[in-house]
């Protein structure tokens, strides 16, 4: 009975936060939208879907954000949000695919182009994820035509994923030579995208020596905090980064 009445709340309260998309304020639909992602209740993704073409460009993109969660990418509304004219849907877009939409992969291979290099770096992760070995060709031959350092990244990302393991050697580089951005989503890419038994032991010492070597206070105690999070996740007490000299 209790359980029957906690569904009968969850399922009422889905309906009001979907009635809200529908509001006059750009800031409650938004809200609505996230929130109904975050529900983590399937129920949601019709109206979700019928606000995937809101006015409002912060509006579609929580929607998109929402619709990755839900309907785990596989929906046509997040597959034409790669051709948004807002460049932070389009990256939503490239994102929730990636979760997990091989039809997808024509329109992920599109973006490869996009005019923004967040979105390209976005699509060559997304790639990575959904795509094959064969893809690999894909996102080299996009790779040699990229002139973002930054943006290399999600290439190299992708080409991890599609089994080249000398991808991690190039984010290594990114690590020591790009601009202090670039530097700390390596780190945050070497400790999740990269990181297996195989790398552990490899990552954690190059991120000391970044840490040890960092110039940049932000990018110096990110990586430290990302270092103990490594150290707490496996037990292993001798690679923390306070360890004294």
């Amino acid at each position: 009975m209790n359980l029957d009445r906690k569904r009968t709340g969850n399922m009422a309260n889905v309906q009001s936060m979907a009635a809200r998309l529908t509001a006059r304020s750009t800031g409650a639909r938004a809200d609505a939208a996230e929130r109904l992602g975050l529900a983590g209740d399937l129920s949601a993704v019709k109206a979700l879907k019928a606000s995937a073409g809101d006015r409002s460009a912060e509006v579609r993109m929580r929607v998109i954000e929402a619709l990755g969660r839900l309907a785990q990418g596989s929906s046509d509304e997040v597959i034409a949000a790669l051709s948004d004219e807002d460049e932070l849907v389009r990256v939503h877009a490239a994102e929730a695919l990636s979760i997990g939409n091989p039809q997808a992969l024509r329109s992920v291979k599109a973006a490869l182009r996009d005019g923004s290099p967040l979105v390209r770096s976005y699509a060559a992760a997304a790639l990575g994820r959904i795509g094959h070995r064969k893809d690999k060709a894909v996102l080299f031959n996009a790779l040699r035509r990229e002139r973002n350092q930054a943006a290399r990244l999600g290439y190299y990302e992708g080409l991890w994923m599609l089994g080249e393991t000398t991808a991690i050697d190039r984010v290594m580089q990114l690590l020591r030579k790009g601009d202090y951005r670039t530097r700390l989503a390596a780190a945050r890419a070497l400790a999740s995208t990269f990181l297996s038994n195989e790398t552990y032991e490899r990552i954690v010492k190059v991120l000391r020596a970044r840490e040890k070597a960092e110039k940049h206070s932000i990018t110096k105690s990110t990586i430290a905090r990302v270092l103990n999070e490594l150290v707490h996740v496996t037990g292993d007490t001798s690679h923390c980064a306070m360890k004294p000299d």
